[in-house]
């Protein structure tokens, strides 16, 4: 009789402890599926937002080149592109691809704009930072605004203030 009652709370310990540690199982599968598939969509956001500039910048690019209207400016003053260099710039945006997404312009001039006649304008800042061994490094801070009210900006650890203007063309 006290065997038995010794069996049944051996029998029920272990019958808790499985029950716990499948609970605890499926809890851990399905915080990681969670954290994977929330992972899974900011990937993909952060893509189709890239994209969806990429669109809205040729559209703008297209727009400038049938009407020829194509600016870039300084700050100091603005320089019409010829028609034939209008898609180098932004052939070399879309081939160095995605850079580090950003909330906005910055806070200072832009050292390059381009108009593009729609009323819509990508600002460039060249961005030089030292690291802790004295190396350079340049980067190129875009910011696109459309005409609709669309605005992107990153950061491209790829591509510089001197490298666009060279392949497209955009002055000196």
């Amino acid at each position: 009789m006290m065997y038995d009652r010794i069996q049944r709370q051996h029998e029920a310990k272990k019958d808790w402890l499985w029950r716990n540690l499948l609970i605890s199982a499926i809890a851990l599968v399905i915080i990681i599926g969670a954290a994977i598939g929330g992972w899974l969509y900011y990937a993909k956001s952060y893509v189709e937002r890239y994209e969806s500039f990429l669109d809205h910048l040729s559209a703008s690019t297209q727009y400038a080149y049938d009407q020829n209207c194509l600016l870039v400016s300084d700050g100091q003053q603005e320089t019409r592109v010829l028609r034939k260099y209008m898609f180098r710039s932004y052939n070399y945006i879309s081939v160095y691809g995605m850079g580090d997404e950003q909330s906005g312009p910055l806070s200072e001039d832009w050292d390059l704009q381009l108009i593009y006649g729609d009323g819509s304008t990508l600002s460039l800042w060249d961005i030089v930072e030292k690291d802790e061994k004295g190396n350079t490094h340049y980067k190129l801070y875009l910011y696109y605004e459309g005409t609709d009210g669309f605005t992107y900006a990153y950061l491209a650890d790829n591509m510089t203030l001197g490298s666009i203007k060279t392949t497209g063309k955009l002055g000196s």
